[in-house]
């Protein structure tokens, strides 16, 4: 061997045990005829007795198809095995990932085999942790429109309300936005145009949020808006130094929600209702003050839409009692509460009777009749609506009846 072979080679063998990785020369049977250091440390935990002499019977546990697979690997270059992971004991205390090997065995020739071994704990542990941050992010985050979700929603409340706790002067404003019969395009149009109009509806909400105004926001993280539910969704705005910083906030939502929308080539019009809650006041938890934005945002539906309303302590009470009617209400229909009166429809000049206007009156056990000023509109939002149109006329009819079997 020349003197610059011997050199060149020796410069290899050099780059051979000085490598990061584990490099192993074996002949077709196994038998190690070259091992850097890094393999030897790596593959010493399998080898029983500490013997390194062939690498077949180190990997028989783990891999004892190795060697028929090494026989039949075409050459040269012929993979005989590529990212085998062998685990080479248990987990480390407070480690869910054990030790593992990767093994990657090639043919050569006809006689030599190149065995390359790497360590890829860390890169399982990175990966395990790469895809618990993937679940617990898609837990958190609305698959729709890839909003945040109820649950971030409501610690991002939780967090303000302990600033607010922490700081007299740190005022926050909770949003509650809903639209605005949203059903109808449901149910015109079908699901998908339905999920289109929420995908846009959110891209608007997120675009009204992000308007700076110097009056308003002083950072990008002082906002944050979030979906609880089909066309439900949520504005948290913090360092709110003044309540109409909210209510400007509130109404450019209403205005950019009630533009015209283009859902699957057909021009939809559509609004939105929202509900302010202020920190002044505010309920003891992140539930509480999500509800009374939600009756705020009740009330501003009851004014017919597409408006904001300032969540009110009043707007507890009426709910109350507008709950505590709607139950009654269903009873009185089972129980036969409900009675008709008749107005008659007269002609102006003769005065001639033209008719009647059935009406139904509600005879309550404990308050005595009440007026249909106060339950008429629970039933049209309830449903109720349709039984008690069904009980006057069936009750005309009857009477009507009764009458013209007299005459």
């Amino acid at each position: 061997m020349s003197e610059s072979s011997s050199a060149a080679h020796e410069a290899l063998m050099q780059f051979l045990y000085q490598a990061p990785i584990g490099l192993v020369q074996t002949t077709l049977d196994g038998e190690i005829t070259m091992i850097n250091p890094m393999s030897a440390q790596l593959l010493m935990p399998l080898a029983r007795n500490g013997d390194l002499s062939n690498l077949f019977d180190v990997l028989r546990e783990s891999a004892p198809q190795l060697r028929d697979q090494a026989a039949a690997a075409p050459y040269p270059g012929g993979d005989v095995c590529d990212g085998l992971r062998v685990s080479v004991g248990p987990p480390r205390v407070g480690d869910e990932i054990p030790p593992t090997l990767s093994i990657r065995l090639l043919r050569l020739d006809s006689h030599m085999l190149m065995c390359s071994v790497t360590d890829i704990t860390a890169s399982l542990r990175l990966e395990r942790q790469h895809v618990a941050a993937e679940v617990r992010d898609a837990s958190r985050t609305d698959s729709l429109t890839g909003m945040p979700n109820r649950i971030v929603v409501l610690e991002r409340i939780e967090h303000a309300l302990q600033l607010a706790r922490m700081n007299p002067d740190h005022h926050f404003a909770v949003l509650f936005i809903n639209g605005d019969r949203f059903n109808r395009v449901n149910v015109t149009l079908g699901p998908a145009a339905g999920d289109e109009l929420l995908r846009t509806m959110a891209a608007r909400v997120n675009a009204a949020v992000r308007q700076r105004d110097k009056v308003v926001l002083n950072a990008p993280d002082d906002q944050m808006a979030g979906r609880l539910g089909v066309d439900e969704f949520v504005v948290v705005l913090e360092e709110v130094h003044s309540p109409d910083v909210a209510a400007m906030v509130a109404q450019r939502l209403v205005n950019s929600l009630c533009r015209p929308y283009t859902i699957g080539g057909v021009l939809v019009h559509s609004s939105a209702s929202v509900g302010v809650a202020l920190s002044l006041g505010s309920a003891a938890d992140a539930d509480a003050v999500l509800q009374d934005a939600s009756l705020a945002m009740r009330e501003a539906k009851r004014l017919g839409g597409a408006r904001y309303c300032v969540f009110e302590p009043q707007m507890k009470e009426r709910a109350w009692r507008r709950a505590s009617l709607e139950s009654e209400l269903r009873l009185a229909v089972q129980d036969g509460q409900l009675f008709v009166v008749y107005q008659p429809i007269t002609h102006l000049d003769d005065g001639r009777v033209a008719g009647f206007e059935a009406l139904v009156r509600w005879q309550h056990p404990q308050r005595g009749v009440v007026s249909p000023i106060e339950f008429i509109e629970i039933a049209e939002e309830t449903g109720l609506i349709g039984p008690l149109g069904a009980y006057v006329l069936n009750s005309a009819c009857r009477q009507f009846r009764a009458v013209a079997k007299k005459v």
